[in-house]
C-alpha cells in the first residue's frame, strides 16, 4: 500500500488546518507552548495559501493571542489580537459576530491587566455588535467568563 502524502504540501490548506486542530488540542490540556508553536505554524501556511487578509488568517491570530495571554503575555496577545480584528473589520465591516468576539476577547486581556477603562471600551463595543447581529448582548463567552472570574478573584487575593 502505498501513501499518499504527496498531496500534502506546506501550502496545503488542510495542513494548516491540522496544524491548528493540534494546538487546539495542546490548549485544551493546558500544554500552550505546544499550542503556540502548533497555530503559528498553521497561520503560516494560512498566509502563504489565503494571503493576510482572510477569515481564518484572523481567527488564528485571534488563537495565537489567547494562547498568549493564557502564557502570562498579555502585550504579545494584544498585538495578536488586535492584527485579528483589523483582517476581520476589513472583511467584515464592523458589524460582524466575528468582529464582537474579537472585541470581547481585547477587553478581557485589558481587565486582567487592569486597565477597566479600555476593556470597557471594548466591551461595550462588543456588546453593540451583538446588539446590531443578534439583537442581544453578552459580557463574555464561557471561555472569557470564566477567565475573568479567575482574574477577578487573583486581584480580590492581593488586596
Amino acid at each position: 500500500m502505498t501513501s499518499n502524502h504527496s498531496n500534502c504540501t506546506p501550502s496545503d490548506p488542510h495542513v494548516a488546518a491540522s496544524f491548528i486542530n493540534i494546538g487546539a488540542v495542546y490548549a485544551g490540556k493546558g500544554d500552550l507552548e505546544n499550542a503556540l508553536v502548533q497555530y503559528q505554524k498553521g497561520l503560516e501556511i494560512q498566509t502563504r495559501v489565503f494571503g493576510s487578509d482572510h477569515p481564518d488568517v484572523a481567527k488564528s491570530y485571534g488563537n495565537i493571542g489567547n494562547v498568549l495571554d493564557d502564557m502570562g503575555k498579555p502585550e504579545e496577545a494584544l498585538v495578536h489580537m488586535q492584527r485579528g480584528l483589523e483582517i476581520e473589520l476589513k472583511l467584515f465591516g464592523s458589524d460582524h459576530p466575528d468582529v464582537a468576539v474579537s472585541y470581547q476577547n481585547l477587553a478581557a486581556v485589558y481587565q486582567r491587566q487592569g486597565n477597566h477603562v479600555q476593556a470597557a471600551v471594548y466591551q461595550r463595543q462588543g456588546n453593540h455588535v451583538l446588539r446590531c447581529t443578534r439583537g442581544r448582548e453578552t459580557t463574555y463567552s464561557s471561555r472569557l467568563q470564566a477567565k475573568h472570574r479567575s482574574s477577578l478573584s487573583k486581584d480580590d487575593k492581593e488586596e
